[in-house]
């Protein structure tokens, strides 16, 4: 059995800014950009183990949402993934078909703190924070090896919630 946390992010050209020390009342200067093109990284995480699976999409919506599940379904073939999951447009259409491997199971409404994936992707926006990327291939670039040189034991400890600690789930 698998227990994945699943969501989606988007990644795009508009300048993350973030808190940068300088003189009282001093803003930062810092090149930046307003382009409105972005991308989508659907990702789930096992908070235990520290798996994880990421898949990048031009769009957030159910068909991709059922290509995702269709992934996550053959790379975990060998267990049933329960995956815990916010209540989102896209996860809850009609017309997805939900493989036999899979079992979904959607957190309260209004609550992204309770997903441990989600201070996953703050962990990675915070390393795009004032990056300039020239266009979108190459953000998209960079993201993928920023979530390829992540290792199992990083996520395992930026997404092991305490409330998850204290279940009695054994891997």
């Amino acid at each position: 059995m698998n227990l994945l946390f699943q969501d989606e992010s988007r990644f795009g050209l508009i300048t993350t800014k973030r808190r940068r020390i300088t003189a009282r009342g001093v803003k930062p200067i810092r090149r930046h950009q307003n382009r409105y093109q972005n991308y989508y990284v659907y990702g789930t995480v096992n908070p235990f183990t520290g798996e994880s699976l990421f898949i990048n999409f031009s769009k957030l919506n159910s068909v991709t949402f059922q290509a995702f599940l269709n992934e996550v379904s053959l790379e975990y073939h060998d267990a049933f993934n329960i995956i815990v999951l916010d209540n989102a447009p896209a996860h809850t259409a009609k017309k997805i078909v939900i493989p036999d491997n899979i079992r979904l199971v959607f957190q309260p409404p209004y609550s992204p703190e309770v997903n441990p994936i989600e201070r996953f992707w703050q962990f990675i926006k915070d390393k795009l924070a004032w990056q300039f990327f020239d266009n979108l291939q190459s953000l998209n670039d960079f993201v993928d090896s920023l979530l390829c040189d992540v290792s199992s034991s990083v996520i395992s400890s930026v997404c092991l919630f305490p409330y998850l600690l204290n279940c009695n789930i054994r891997y």
